[in-house]
């Protein structure tokens, strides 16, 4: 099957530069203070009308929600509705992240230096030594030398029987890598069977008491299936998980993917930004620490993708490190500036029928630019 887990590509960034400076000059957005809130709301759909005009080739676009002091400023919905589910793709890191964050919090987990060794206790003998050593931090900011995603030869871990045994076999028999940025969906769903073993309970339950349930995301019924298969089943897995309200695909052992597969709806993501920017805390209950927030989205690592060159836990993060993002293949965004309590939801429609969409669609990084653009107007 064509990989369900993609980064954004670095390769159109001259394009997305000229998306910036096109709807900049279009939309007549100059620095300042702050307009009143009717007034920015009225630029932020006139941005929003130039980028459908001018950068959404594919009509892919279906929704856009920006959310100033805990209030809709603007909610828009293309093709779509509110009540929709939409995949949310690599999005689903940062959601990992966070339930690894409150992991930490409730004691499951001792602190980011835990090591491999110790937080998989099921896979022991699949460590050598060095591997035992690696340290959550290190999976979780893509330096801990795991393969390495979208990019030819990808490992293709998610057509075998055990995901994780092969990822960790694998990451064995290539070795120790540099230690740099290496964007790694096998290494977030590490982090998925790091949380099912540390928590001994299935990644879903977990986020249905911790984070799912608190924040008033639905969560039932469930599309909970494997989402791979031979090219003679695809189209019928796909039309199943595509008809789907919640989903998040699991693998062969049953534990939720990390690097991919949820759906949502904006709205929930729009909850998600917002428990981000207020460090953690909804309606008076801190559901993950506010150290944990801090850590997660300020600079860990520097990485080859403008306009966010740096990277948290699972988080991308803005040069000035004013803003975090979470971003999936074919348009999917989540832009939080805790400063203003700015949180951006850009939402797009992906094909998995069409195994092309995510090259010439609605790309990753022509949806992170405009989200930043808006956040630029709002903050």
């Amino acid at each position: 099957m064509a990989s369900a887990h993609s980064r954004p590509h670095a390769s159109a960034r001259a394009m997305a530069a000229t998306s910036v400076v096109l709807l900049a000059a279009m939309a007549g957005c100059t620095g300042g203070p702050a307009p009143p809130d009717d007034d920015q709301a009225e630029r932020v759909d006139k941005v929003i009308d130039v980028f459908i005009e001018t950068a959404d080739r594919k009509d892919d676009l279906r929704a856009v929600l920006v959310i100033r002091d805990g209030e809709v400023l603007v909610e828009r919905y293309r093709d779509a509705t509110p009540d929709d589910w939409l995949e949310v793709r690599s999005i689903t890191k940062s959601v990992t992240s966070t339930l690894v964050g409150i992991a930490i919090d409730e004691g499951y987990i001792s602190g980011t230096d835990a090591t491999l060794g110790e937080l998989l206790p099921d896979h022991a003998a699949s460590l050598s030594d060095e591997m035992s050593a690696i340290t959550l931090h290190e999976v979780l900011t893509h330096t801990a030398g795991f393969a390495p995603g979208n990019v030819p030869g990808e490992l293709e871990y998610w057509t075998t029987p055990d995901w994780t045994q092969t990822i960790l076999d694998n990451r064995a028999e290539q070795g120790p890598g540099d230690g740099s940025f290496a964007y790694s969906n096998a290494g977030a769903h590490v982090l998925a069977t790091i949380l099912a073993e540390s928590t001994g309970m299935p990644v879903l339950a977990f986020a249905r008491e911790h984070l799912f349930d608190p924040l008033g995301i639905p969560t039932d019924p469930v599309w909970d299936e494997v989402l791979a298969g031979s090219d003679a089943e695809l189209d019928a897995i796909f039309e199943e998980y595509s008809a789907a309200e919640f989903a998040w695909a699991v693998d062969p052992q049953g534990t939720h993917e990390g690097a991919s597969s949820l759906k949502l709806r904006p709205q929930d993501l729009a909850s998600l930004g917002m428990l981000i920017a207020q460090n953690g805390e909804w309606q008076g209950e801190q559901i993950v620490s506010r150290e944990w927030v801090q850590e997660a989205t300020s600079p860990s690592t520097s990485t080859d993708f403008d306009p966010v060159p740096s990277y948290g836990y699972q988080w991308w993060v803005t040069e000035d490190a004013t803003t975090s993002c979470g971003v999936g293949a074919g348009g999917q965004v989540l832009c939080i500036h805790p400063q203003s309590d700015v949180v951006v939801v850009v939402a797009s429609s992906i094909d998995l029928f069409d195994k092309t969409r995510l090259i010439h669609g609605m790309s990753a990084e022509r949806a992170l630019t405009f989200a930043l653009l808006i956040v630029g107007l709002v903050e």
